[in-house]
């Protein structure tokens, strides 16, 4: 089960905009009016967001050697990273900033929930069962599908409002996130 490069790399995307510096800033011309400690939020969440990706980035590496240990360590992360982040953004005073944010978070949530089902059946004794494992994998992968759509959804909006210099970072980024991701988990 390897599921997702899109995830890692979108996540990873749709933050590295909120904190592009120009006159207005990308959050500002997104979702109006920020005050700095919403930046300063949106710093703290990207943060913990990136924590995520790459505790995400190791599972997907656990999952493709079947270390269940690895794994296990890898969703524990990935939760302690989304409860921090859904905490902080929880106090952004932009009610569109927070809402958008928190919905985004949920679908990442439902990753690592999905990711948590799958390694409990990992590390439950009793052999394997089929049809258990194929409704498992099904709900992981539509899970990642969902997140895939809301890193999407979410990139698309903060690259509305984005210069043509920071467009042309992301684009490195993107380059730069697809290697480091190709080379951890081998794909």
């Amino acid at each position: 089960m390897d599921g997702g490069r899109l995830l890692i790399l979108g996540v990873a995307l749709a933050f590295a905009l909120s904190g592009c510096g120009s006159s207005e800033s990308t959050a500002d011309k997104t979702f109006g009016d920020t005050s700095d400690s919403d930046e300063e939020l949106i710093a703290d969440v990207t943060a913990e967001i990136k924590q995520f990706s790459s505790s995400y980035t190791d599972l997907v590496v656990a999952f493709n050697a079947e270390d269940v240990e690895d794994a296990r360590t890898a969703v524990d992360a990935m939760a302690e990273h989304l409860d921090k982040a859904s905490e902080t953004i929880a106090d952004a005073e932009n009610a569109e900033l927070r809402t958008t944010y928190q919905d985004y978070l949920a679908k990442m949530d439902g990753v690592t929930v999905a990711s948590e089902r799958v390694v409990e059946y990992l590390e439950a004794p009793g052999g394997a069962k089929p049809k258990l494992e194929e409704r498992l994998a099904a709900r992981y992968e539509d899970a990642v599908k969902k997140a895939q759509a809301a890193d999407k959804e979410l990139l698309d909006r903060l690259a509305e409002n984005a210069s043509p210099e920071e467009r042309e970072r992301l684009q490195e980024q993107y380059r730069d996130l697809e290697r480091q991701f190709e080379e951890r988990t081998g794909g």
